[in-house]
């Protein structure tokens, strides 16, 4: 029986997880459920992406390689033999639904198939359990965290004394608050502490908090010096602290740190929501935002970054993220623009300077 390779690969679309539970069987589910992330070697943890849904699904990109492409070619990865050779990987996909005369019935063949098929559904169970795992888990954190910012103070002298040391000179957003006294862990040490909640970029539902520890000063409040003097607690991946509501022109801004965020908003009146994270600036948007400027810093943090993605840690150049981020708000429809400042600076320092500057200092 002939099947028209279209009908090939939309079979197996239909069943694109019992195809990466068989060829890809350590595979990890994306937080927002519609990616995944696939590691047939330690070079691509995390690095390995696959769309589950939408337009792109079955579409990929191993950015360990440069290597992409669609369905078909994955098998031709999961054969070893990258994403080149689609004659191997259309006859391995007919084998997988089980069409025509190519497929092997001997006895040895047939105890392959079994086995295939026992081991990807031993790796639907386990993976089913660990999302089941993974969610109550994000759950708990998440709740624990709201439940801390929902207890702190909105944010009062301690809070904007600090912003405005900065050069940070604005009413201070009601999703940051105030901790009069917050536990560092690592020091064993007690801190007065600026508290973030942050919220899915779409549903707005709480997902956990950004801490930024805090002493006052002769000369002021700034960042208490211990280490981390910043941390999130909950589930964050996927989510902004929201800065301003997004504006009637749908022209949102998205930066990596708190401060960064406000300080593009006191330079240039736009609302700026925080990312958290270079890996997250590709966050969702709510329908609203009709189109994104990525503010992305200059300073010596940009030199080398680090990312935890599908459970693994690893090294990358901040414009890899950038550019991917670009890439995931362009792909659901956004105007996606950049904006940098001067070499060497992040925004905030760059406010700082142009205060200076118009202050004749």
């Amino acid at each position: 029986m002939r099947v028209e390779a279209s009908e090939i690969k939309g079979r197996l679309l239909d069943s694109l997880t019992t195809l990466l539970d068989r060829y890809f069987p350590g595979w990890k589910k994306g937080k927002s459920g519609r990616k995944a992330y696939l590691a047939p070697s330690k070079s691509d943890l995390g690095s390995f992406e696959l769309h589950l849904a939408g337009p792109k699904k079955g579409g990929w990109v191993r950015y360990s390689s440069g290597e992409s492409g669609d369905v078909i070619d994955l098998l031709s990865v999961a054969l070893g033999r990258g994403a080149r050779d689609r004659a191997a990987a259309f006859a391995e996909a007919r084998d997988f639904l089980g069409l025509g005369n190519e497929r092997d019935d001997s006895p040895d063949a047939a105890i392959r198939r079994e086995q295939r098929r026992l081991a990807a559904a031993r790796a639907a169970e386990r993976r089913e359990a660990e999302e089941r795992a993974d969610a109550l888990a994000r759950q708990a954190a998440a709740d624990g965290a709201v439940g801390v910012w929902r207890g702190a103070a909105p944010a009062g002298t301690m809070v904007a004394r600090y912003l405005a040391g900065r050069g940070i000179d604005m009413p201070v957003p009601p999703t940051v608050r105030e901790l009069a006294c917050c536990h560092h862990a690592e020091t064993r040490t007690w801190h007065p502490a600026m508290c973030a909640l942050v919220q899915d970029g779409v549903t707005r539902a709480p997902l956990g908090i950004h801490l930024t520890y805090l002493n006052e000063t002769a000369t002021g409040v700034v960042k208490a010096a211990v280490k981390p003097a910043k941390r999130m607690r909950g589930a964050t991946f996927g989510g902004h602290v929201r800065l301003g509501p997004v504006p009637p022109d749908g022209v949102l801004v998205v930066a990596e740190g708190i401060e960064t965020a406000l300080s593009v908003t006191v330079a240039s009146g736009l609302t700026c929501w925080a990312a958290l994270s270079l890996g997250n600036l590709g966050a969702a948007l709510p329908e609203g935002a009709h189109a994104v400027i990525l503010a992305v810093d200059m300073d010596e943090a940009m030199r080398a970054y680090t990312v935890a993605e599908a459970g693994a840690l690893r090294r990358v150049h901040p414009e890899t993220l950038v550019a991917k981020a670009v890439a995931e708000h362009a792909a659901r429809g956004l105007e996606v623009r950049v904006a940098r400042p001067p070499k060497g600076m992040d925004f905030n320092a760059w406010l700082q300077r142009q205060l200076a500057e118009a202050e004749g200092v």
